[in-house]
Order: structure tokens, then sequence, then C-alpha cells
């Protein structure tokens, strides 16, 4: 895919991005349409993203990359990525939002899996960010704050 395909997927996709998140926002937390849209959003926009990218081995593999990825969106709507607030849904053991802490990034995340978190919760302290990360079903976390 060369650049100019590239940058048109690539805002076709945030445009999509948005387009759910004020869809699933609009809609009544615990509802099957809140659920179902989630469902569609998912399978639409991570399956786009991994049919382009085609990471492998999951986000914990290749934290670097979407990091990278991450940066290069928040850049490219005018953001600086420093300081820029970031939400990691399913953010498991922390890598991901670990590597963006890295970068100066402000970030939170949320995962059921008290273990995973728990470790999440050990990388981000080195950030004084530990209380960022959260137990719990993402289809009822109460953002603490606005995400860029």
């Amino acid at each position: 895919m060369d650049a100019r395909t590239f940058r048109q997927w690539q805002s076709k996709q945030h445009e999509a991005e948005k387009e759910y998140a004020r869809r699933i926002l609009l809609t009544p937390k615990g509802s099957k349409e809140r659920r179902q849209l989630l469902c569609d959003a998912y399978s639409d926009v991570i399956g786009n993203f991994l049919d382009v990218y085609d990471p492998g081995g999951g986000e914990s593999n290749n934290s670097a990359m979407v990091a990278a990825v991450v940066k290069s969106q928040l850049t490219a709507h005018g953001k600086d990525y420093r300081n820029s607030k970031v939400f990691d849904l399913g953010c498991g053991g922390g890598n991901l939002i670990s590597t963006l802490a890295e970068s100066g990034m402000d970030v939170y995340g949320v995962d059921t899996s008290r273990d995973a978190v728990e470790r999440a919760k050990q990388k981000l302290s080195k950030f004084a960010m530990s209380d960022h990360v959260y137990l719990g079903d993402f289809l009822d976390y109460k953002a603490p704050t606005k995400f860029d």
C-alpha cells in the first residue's frame, strides 16, 4: 500500500472509529444494543486494522508497533502525543500502556483479569500512573477523563 492510499485508509478508519464511539456512548450502558455496537465496532475497525497491519501474536508482542500507530494517529489529527490521554481497552498486563507511558502519554486501562491489572499497575508505578488501571467490565467502565 502506497503512502497516499494508506493515508486515505487511515482517515476512513479514524472516521469509522469516531462514529462507532459516538453511537456507543449514546446507547444505554449494559443494553443489548450497546453490546451489539461494541461487537460490530470491534469486527469492523479492528478487523480492518489487522487486515492491513497483520501484526500476529497479539499487541503484547507488538507494543512498539502499536505505539507507533497511536503516535501517528494523534499526530495526524493535530495532537502532540506527549501528554495525550490514551485508553487501552483490555490492557492485559500493561505492555502497551507501559510503552505509551514511556513516550510521555497519560495512559489509562481496564481489564477483567485481576492478575493482569496488578501486573499493569506494577509496570505503571514507575510513571506514577498505577491508579490509572482499573479492574472491571469495559461495558460499565466510567472514564475518569476524556481521551484523545
